[in-house]
């Protein structure tokens, strides 16, 4: 879940650098109130409070979390 200070609220997927970086793939997005955005495009905007489905490693999901809080 994208925290208050997240380092990735208000970047579009693209700019976060999530697949580059990590080598995870968003699988969807569940914005707050339950909407829901499967496999999000480059310019789908990462928000407060979204909370993110992925694959990948354990080691790369782990580390997405910490730039996520």
């Amino acid at each position: 879940t994208i925290g208050p200070n997240s380092q990735l609220a208000g970047k579009s997927m693209i700019e976060s650098g999530i697949r580059q970086e990590f080598d995870l793939m968003i699988i969807v997005i569940r914005k707050p109130g339950d909407d829901m955005v499967f496999n999000p495009k480059a310019d789908t905007l990462i928000e407060i409070g979204d909370t993110m489905v992925v694959v990948g490693s354990a080691r790369n999901i782990k580390m997405l979390e910490r730039i996520a809080r």
